[in-house]
Parts: structure tokens; C-alpha cells; sequence
């Protein structure tokens, strides 16, 4: 949309007449570009109803959500007992979303947390699978 506002205001500098402050006409410009814009992505997201396919997506099955939750409570109980305290606290600061926290410097944060997913996949086999 950038691209196209400026190509607009090249086309359309020498239709400028000076009315309105040269931001304000600009910002038209902009805003007419971008609603256009939205319109076109509105009308797109509309299929007809024959192209939407009718089959449900299979969801997954019972049984492998038992077998993940099985594995995560064994990961959780292995963070517990057998891993060290910097360990659990780098797992907990990439699952919460908190991996830049300042703690520790990025370079301990990134050890510990691969010395705990090692640990994880020793102690609990078919964990990339239970989880997929």
C-alpha cells in the first residue's frame, strides 16, 4: 500500500492545488489507498459456498491426546526431580515466553535449556512423537 500511495502522488502532484496542507492531501491519498484495499481483502475472504469443502478436518484422536498429556506430566515430573534448578528455570522462561529475561546472560539461558530438552528426550522415550 506504501508503494502504491507514493506511485499516486507522483501521478497525481500536478493535480495539487494547494487547498489543503500538502499532509492533509497526502493523507487522503493514503486513506482512500488503504479502505480500497481492505475492501479488495474483504470481498476475497467470501468463498461461495460450493468451493467450501463440507468434511470436517479429523481432529486427533483420543488416544494420542492421552499419550501426550501422559508425556508431559512425565516431563514435569523429571524437570522436578532431575534437573537442576537453572534448568527448570530456563524450561519455564521459554514456555512462559520469557526467554530474553535478564537472569541469566542468553548464552547460560540457551545451555541450560538445551541440557534440560536432552535430559527430557533420555528420560522420556517417544516424547517428539507423543507430542507431535
Amino acid at each position: 500500500v506504501a508503494q502504491e500511495v507514493f506511485l499516486a502522488l507522483h501521478r497525481g502532484l500536478a493535480r495539487y492545488e494547494g487547498r489543503s496542507s500538502f499532509g492533509t492531501w497526502l493523507f487522503g491519498i493514503a486513506y482512500h489507498l488503504v479502505c480500497r484495499r481492505l475492501r479488495q481483502r474483504a470481498r476475497a475472504a467470501f468463498a461461495p459456498l460450493e468451493a467450501v469443502e463440507r468434511t470436517p478436518a479429523p481432529l486427533p484422536g483420543a488416544e494420542a491426546r492421552v499419550d501426550a498429556a501422559r508425556a508431559l506430566e512425565r516431563c514435569a515430573a523429571i524437570l522436578v526431580s532431575d534437573t537442576s534448578r537453572g534448568q527448570r528455570h530456563a524450561v519455564e522462561l521459554c514456555i512462559g515466553g520469557f526467554a530474553d529475561a535478564a537472569v541469566s546472560s542468553p548464552e547460560a539461558r540457551r545451555a541450560q535449556l538445551l541440557r534440560a530438552r536432552r535430559r527430557l528426550r533420555e528420560r522420556v522415550p517417544g516424547l517428539e512423537d507423543a507430542l507431535g
